[in-house]
């Protein structure tokens, strides 16, 4: 995670929308890596982090399923929240430059 500041009072909403993504793409990519350690904690840390992250994976796979005979794999909605999260970050960043 990186700092994010302006000095411009009309960009902060901007700066407030790449925090928010930043947590949310931390929590995306903490639900995704958790469930490779066996500690008891896991599981309900996991289950916590579920209600929060899913609905944007689950909407994207919604949506592949009602455009596409085939939806593809089953982590190609990850792959297009985070990407696309990443990718969104950057462009909003480029209009804090």
């Amino acid at each position: 995670m990186m700092i994010v500041t302006t000095t411009n009072i009309f960009l902060a909403p901007v700066a407030v929308v790449i925090w928010a993504l930043d947590v949310y793409l931390f929590l995306a990519a903490l639900r995704l890596i958790l469930p490779l350690f066996s500690a008891p904690w896991v599981k309900r840390v996991c289950r916590r982090l579920k209600t929060l992250v899913d609905p944007v994976p689950n909407a994207i796979r919604r949506w592949l399923e009602n455009n596409k005979d085939d939806p593809g794999p089953a982590w190609l909605p990850w792959v297009i929240t985070l990407g696309g999260g990443i990718v969104l970050k950057h462009l909003l960043l480029g209009l804090l430059v």
